[in-house]
C-alpha cells in the first residue's frame, strides 16, 4: 500500500526514547517541526528499571519490525500475530505484575509511583485502556480531569466513561488551523475538518445526556500546530494529582490499531504536584492558550 494509505493497518506509534539508566518519554517524533512549532509534551526519568523496561519493549517489537540491511533495502523479522507478539505479550504479564495494584492501592500510597502501560489492541493487550477505565470509573465528584488529545476521536468505551463521568472534565483539542494535516495535500487535507466534525458529534451526544460538566477547549496558537496529548486526574483535598505521558491519542486508532506506550505518574508529593501543574496549566502551556469552544446546538 502507498504511504499515508498504509497507515490504515496500524502503525508503531511508540516514542520512548532510553539513554543507558534514564528514559525521555513523549508524545512527540523526532522531527523538525516538534523541535520548533509543534506543541509537544515530554517527560524525563532517572530510573533504571524503568529505562530497563522500555529498552526490552523496544527490543521486542524490534523482532516483527523491518530491518535495514547494509544494501538500503528492508526485511521483515518476525510476523507480529505469531512468536513475536506471544512473546511480548509475556512479557508485559510479567514486567507489569509489580505493578498490578488496585485503584485504592494508587490514592492510598503516600508515594510518588510510575506505572508504564501498553496498548496493542489488535494482538489483545489491553493494558493502557483497562487502567484509564478503572480510573475514571473510581472518580467522584470531587476530582477534577483535564484530557488533551490533537486527534479527537475517542472510541465508545471512553464515551461511555464520559457520560458517566461525576466530576468537571475539561477536553482540549487542536483547531483546525492548529491541526498537523492543516494545509495538507490530498486526503489528508480534510482531516482537520472530518476531526472538527467528530468533536461536534461528541458535543451533541454529551449534550443529549445533559452534561453540563464537560467543557470543550480548542488550541489555537499562530504559526504553531499542536500535538499534546496527557490525561490529568485532579485529587481532592490537594491529595495528589495523575497524569500520563506517551504515545497514545486516546482515540480508535489508539485503542484498536496502533502500538502505543504510556506511563502513569502518579504525584503526590507537593514540588511534583507543583511542577506538573505549572507546566500544563500556567500563562503560556497548553490550556491556557486554548480559547472555548462554541458549537452550535
Amino acid at each position: 500500500m502507498p504511504p499515508r494509505w498504509n497507515e490504515v493497518i496500524g502503525l508503531q506509534h511508540i516514542k520512548a526514547y532510553c539513554f543507558d539508566d534514564q528514559v525521555l518519554l513523549s508524545g512527540a517524533n523526532l522531527s523538525h517541526d516538534y523541535f520548533t512549532n509543534r506543541q509537544d509534551r515530554y517527560l524525563f526519568f532517572h530510573d533504571p528499571s524503568l529505562a530497563s523496561y522500555y529498552h526490552n519493549l523496544i527490543q521486542n517489537i524490534s523482532e516483527f519490525s523491518l530491518y535495514m540491511k547494509n544494501s538500503n533495502t528492508l526485511v521483515p523479522g518476525s510476523h507480529p500475530y505469531h512468536s513475536a507478539a506471544e512473546k511480548m505479550k509475556h512479557l508485559h504479564q510479567i514486567e507489569s505484575s509489580s505493578t498490578q495494584i488496585s485503584i485504592n492501592s494508587i490514592l492510598e500510597d503516600s508515594r510518588d509511583l510510575i506505572i508504564p502501560r501498553v496498548q496493542m489492541g489488535l494482538m489483545g493487550v489491553t493494558q493502557e485502556e483497562d487502567l484509564i477505565s478503572a480510573l475514571f470509573q473510581s472518580l467522584t465528584k470531587e476530582h477534577r480531569v483535564f484530557i488533551s488529545s490533537a486527534y479527537l476521536n475517542f472510541p465508545r468505551v471512553y464515551q461511555k466513561l464520559l457520560v458517566r463521568c461525576p466530576c468537571p472534565v475539561q477536553i482540549l483539542t487542536s483547531s483546525p488551523e492548529a491541526n498537523g494535516f492543516f494545509g495538507a495535500k490530498n486526503v489528508s487535507g480534510k482531516l482537520p475538518d472530518a476531526y472538527a466534525y467528530l468533536e461536534q458529534l461528541l458535543v451533541r451526544r454529551l449534550r443529549r445526556h445533559r452534561k453540563n460538566n464537560i467543557e470543550f477547549l480548542e488550541y489555537k496558537r499562530p504559526d504553531w500546530t499542536f500535538h499534546a496529548k496527557g490525561i490529568w486526574i485532579d485529587l481532592p483535598e490537594q491529595k495528589g494529582i495523575i497524569t500520563t505521558i506517551g504515545s497514545s491519542n486516546f482515540n480508535s486508532r489508539s485503542l484498536y490499531r496502533d502500538i502505543e506506550a504510556q506511563a502513569f505518574l502518579v504525584a503526590k508529593s507537593p514540588a511534583l504536584m507543583d511542577a506538573i501543574k505549572k507546566v500544563c496549566f500556567t500563562i503560556n502551556h497548553l490550556f491556557r492558550i486554548a480559547t472555548h469552544c462554541s458549537i452550535p446546538r
